[in-house]
């Protein structure tokens, strides 16, 4: 049930990723920051606060590979750059 739960934060935080990087907004929206912030939160409950922000940057990747198909260079670029800023900052 909780695997359940986290893959569905993740596809969440996933299509908000992809309608952001297609969208001509430069500034995050507030349901990509939360839907990236719920996605993330869960790889950094259980872990040292030394350790949080790099498991954060990690599953941040590993959340725009999922992207890397429906989004171009130039709108993956766009999305690195937020969505690194919301894992470093949670």
């Amino acid at each position: 049930m909780k695997q359940e739960k986290q893959d569905q934060m993740e596809q969440e935080a996933i299509k908000e990723i992809i309608a952001f990087g297609k969208s001509d907004n430069v500034v995050p929206t507030r349901l990509l920051t939360e839907s990236v912030y719920r996605a993330l939160e869960v790889f950094s409950s259980n872990i040292n606060k030394h350790f949080a922000i790099s498991h954060r940057e990690i599953a941040a990747k590993q959340l725009l590979i999922s992207c890397i198909y429906s989004l171009n260079k130039e709108q993956l670029n766009k999305v690195d750059r937020v969505i690194m800023n919301i894992a470093r900052k949670i």
